[in-house]
């Protein structure tokens, strides 16, 4: 199983200015890094937009609230959030490991599926009596189904 790592931050009253600090660094032309700060920031922004998701992070251990309440951590993180510009170069490599990811989930599934099938057709539906066999017992159950159905419906008394 594949797991998304996010490096935890912790909200606080002093986290405003540090961060601001820590993107106006990175943006100083001597800095020669990815702006990793700032994409996490970003990041973090598209996946917040209100107290729940602050929640479920908080509950992954990506957030660490110091400031009371999810919803002024949302509005803190969504206020940052709001002023960067996304490093797309580190972004779309993230992006991409997730697409991949969600893209081996779905044909793992679709491949399980297939294979689900073809053990039941191998099984049940390998010759074509056995498939009117199926037929004719699906048939019987739902008539069964109508009969007990209509038989305990009250019959009212004609005067």
């Amino acid at each position: 199983m594949t797991t998304l790592m996010l490096a935890p931050i912790f909200l606080h009253n002093t986290t405003v200015p540090l961060l601001l600090n820590l993107i106006a660094y990175e943006l100083c032309p001597d800095f020669k890094e990815n702006c990793e700060i700032t994409s996490h920031l970003s990041f973090l922004h598209s996946l917040i937009d209100d107290g729940e998701d602050v929640k479920e992070l908080r509950d992954a251990g990506v957030l660490h609230n110091g400031l009371g309440n999810d919803e002024a951590a949302a509005e803190l993180l969504n206020k940052i959030g709001g002023i960067l510009v996304p490093n797309f170069k580190v972004d779309s490599e993230l992006i991409r490991d997730i697409h991949e990811y969600c893209n081996s989930y779905k044909s793992h599934f679709s491949s399980v599926r297939a294979s689900v099938e073809a053990k039941l057709t191998h099984t049940y539906f390998r010759r074509l009596w056995n498939f009117f066999v199926f037929l004719g017992s699906l048939a019987d159950l739902i008539l069964t189904g109508t009969t007990i159905y209509y038989s305990s419906q009250e019959k009212k008394p004609q005067h």
